[in-house]
């Protein structure tokens, strides 16, 4: 996905308030736009729960410092980091961290705080050959004795809906792209291929795991802990191994059902960091 499909897309702006031209979401209605892009694009999902997550974290003064000027910009967030505060100056690295690539503002955790930090005063090294989610611009981001005037607080449990809601999202799009082909096949074979009882039942266990894991997520109510966005992962991903394993899609690495794979297992290890 290139720069200018993000810059195109509202998806960015799901949480954004609306007097800077955002959407406003309120948190559910965010974490379920956040799991459908994610089934139709996986990197958008990701980079859509990163800004809103973001978005959300963000003061009225500071919000006017970001989109006062362009309600364009992208403030991206990192939850987990080598950092330290000292006299008033923060130094320190957050590695793999969604759309350092394209973010415009940071938002830096410290000693239970964020901290925003515009473009100019970090350094981003980014991923330059990424297996998967290959437009989310994942960096690490290090900044040395930036001037701290300001601390923020992000909302720890939407961050953990979104990034479950967007493994669980592409998840979807895997099995979805999955019926999709045998129903292509099938169509051209004209009786002589036919698909099997245990493709059949694959298939339909995937499905159900998807949406126990999409209804967890709706239902946890951001006040249950990790628990619940940690099993609507791990849900999500028995299902996508599940359907790779029993397919013909891991013997090639350009179909969009292995592609949609490596995208669960990537967003896997993205969700670790944050929960």
């Amino acid at each position: 996905m290139s720069q200018s499909a993000v810059d195109g897309s509202r998806a960015y702006r799901l949480m954004q308030p609306p007097a800077h031209e955002g959407l406003g979401l309120p948190p559910d209605e965010f974490i379920g736009a956040v799991g459908a892009i994610a089934a139709t694009d996986g990197s958008l999902g990701w980079l859509a729960g990163s800004y809103g997550v973001a978005a959300r974290a963000l003061a009225p003064v500071a919000a006017e410092q970001v989109w006062g000027a362009s309600p364009d910009a992208l403030v991206t967030v990192a939850h987990h980091g080598s950092a330290r505060l000292t006299d008033g100056e923060l130094t320190g690295r957050w590695r793999s961290v969604v759309g350092a690539e394209h973010a415009d503002w940071f938002l830096l955790a410290c000693d239970g705080t964020y901290v925003l930090v515009p473009k100019g005063r970090v350094d981003v090294d980014l991923d330059a050959r990424p297996a998967a989610l290959p437009g989310v611009g994942i960096g690490d981001v290090t900044i040395t004795d930036f001037n701290v005037d300001d601390h923020h607080t992000a909302d720890r449990a939407v961050a953990a809906a979104a990034a479950a809601a967007a493994v669980v999202g592409s998840a979807l799009g895997g099995w979805r792209r999955h019926v999709d082909q045998v129903r292509a096949r099938l169509a051209i074979s004209y009786g002589g291929d036919e698909i099997t009882d245990d493709a059949a039942a694959q298939i339909a266990r995937s499905a159900s795991d998807i949406d126990a894991s999409r209804l967890q997520i709706e239902t946890a109510g951001f006040s249950a802990g990790m628990a619940p966005y940690q099993q609507a992962i791990a849900r999500a991903r028995g299902a996508a191994d599940r359907l790779l394993a029993s397919s013909r899609h891991a013997l090639d690495a350009s179909d969009p059902v292995t592609a949609a794979w490596r995208d669960v297992h990537a967003g896997c290890r993205l969700a670790a960091a944050i929960m």
